[in-house]
C-alpha cells in the first residue's frame, strides 16, 4: 500500500533555505517528513488523538470471534481481553515504512514527494475502506495515517493540522541541523 504524499511547504523562510541548500537537502527533508508521518501512523493505533477521525466500533460478532481466538491462545486466559480494532498481531501497526525510492523534491524547495508504505495488502482497505476485488464489502475505513482521503487525482493527500505542524517542525529542524553542520 504505497501512498504518495505531496508535502507543500508554505513557510517562506524555510523555502528560501531549502532553495539555497539544494535538491539533496530538500530530499533529506522529504524523507524526514515522511518518517514523521509513518511514525504518527504507527502511534495512532494506540493513540486515538493522532487519527484523522474516530474509528467505527467493532461489530459484536467480530468481538465475539476475537474473544474466542484470544482465549484459545496459551497464556491469555488470565489477561483481560481488549477490543482494539486493527490490533491483533500488530503486523499492520509495525508495517509502515518510508519508500525511499519514491522520494523526491522540487528544485525550488517548495514541494516534496514521499511515499509511506506498508507491505500488508489489507492496509489500504483499513485506511480508506472500500470493497474487495470480488465486490465483497470490507470493514469500514479506520484511518491510521494522519490524512483521511486521497485527492481526486489519487496522487496526494491533505494532512491533518496536527500532522502539518509536526512535519513543518521536523522539516525546519532538519534544515537547521544540515545548514549548521555545513552539509
Amino acid at each position: 500500500m504505497p501512498v504518495n504524499i505531496k508535502i507543500v511547504i508554505n513557510d517562506a523562510a524555510l523555502t528560501r533555505k531549502l532553495k539555497k541548500a539544494g535538491a539533496e537537502v530538500a530530499k533529506t527533508v522529504a524523507l524526514t517528513s515522511a518518517r514523521q508521518i509513518a511514525s504518527m501512523g504507527t502511534l495512532a493505533f494506540r493513540d486515538p488523538s493522532l487519527r484523522p477521525r474516530e474509528w467505527a466500533p467493532l461489530k459484536e460478532e467480530t468481538v465475539s470471534a476475537s474473544k474466542k481466538k484470544w482465549a484459545s491462545k496459551k497464556g491469555n486466559r488470565k489477561k483481560t481481553f481488549k477490543k482494539n480494532p486493527l490490533i491483533d498481531t500488530g503486523a499492520l501497526m509495525h508495517s509502515l515504512y518510508v519508500d525511499q525510492s519514491a522520494t523526491s523534491a522540487s528544485g525550488d524547495g517548495k514541494e516534496f514527494h514521499a511515499a509511506v508504505a506498508s507491505d500488508r495488502e489489507y492496509a489500504a482497505h483499513h485506511q480508506f475502506g472500500g470493497t474487495s476485488k470480488h465486490g465483497k464489502p470490507q470493514p469500514p475505513a479506520r484511518p491510521f495515517l494522519p490524512f483521511d482521503e486521497l485527492s481526486p487525482d489519487g496522487g496526494s493527500v491533505k494532512l491533518t493540522h496536527q500532522a502539518e505542524r509536526a512535519v513543518l517542525r521536523v522539516a525546519k529542524s532538519s534544515v537547521e541541523r544540515i545548514l549548521k553542520d555545513g552539509l
